[in-house]
């Protein structure tokens, strides 16, 4: 709001700073939540990565690659989320040299938790529009990620 001559008038904000807001507010609430957990974003990418890859085992060379980050990187996030009890460490079948990352129980647990909170923060931020109107914000949305992809 801006204070124009004693009156009180609203600002546009742009596009982008919109964006960054709501950006900013998700970012904040994860992070409450995650703190709670005890867990990282980078914890939460790859026990999201591994639940949605469908595979029973990942091996660490994968998430390297994946995540585009060193080994030590990888060996020092897995032993973090092991020592919580989310994941587990196997032999590679195929090369005994190499080690494999298995979601245990208790992470598959709480990635289904996380699917929930998700679920419910999308209806939160889909609450004030009817059903048309989340599916063209959608639609828009993907728009606006497809120019963005275009001029990288």
């Amino acid at each position: 709001m801006l204070l124009i001559g004693g009156t009180v008038m609203k600002k546009t904000e742009d596009i982008g700073i919109l964006l960054k807001q709501i950006n900013d507010a998700l970012g904040k609430d994860a992070n409450n939540k995650l703190k709670k957990d005890n867990l990282t974003i980078s914890q939460i990418r790859f026990l999201s990565y591994m639940m949605e890859s469908g595979k029973e085992r990942v091996s660490l060379k994968e998430l390297e690659k994946v995540f585009q980050v060193s080994q030590p990187t990888v060996a020092g996030i897995i032993k973090r989320m092991k020592e919580k009890g989310l994941v587990k460490t196997v032999q590679n079948q195929e090369d005994t040299r190499a080690k494999d990352v298995i979601l245990s129980s208790a992470g598959r647990k709480m990635m289904e938790e996380g699917k929930r909170g998700r679920d419910r923060m999308e209806e939160v931020l889909l609450s004030g529009l009817k059903p048309a109107e989340q599916k063209e914000l959608r639609r828009m949305l993907e728009i606006v990620r497809d120019s963005l992809k275009q001029t990288g």
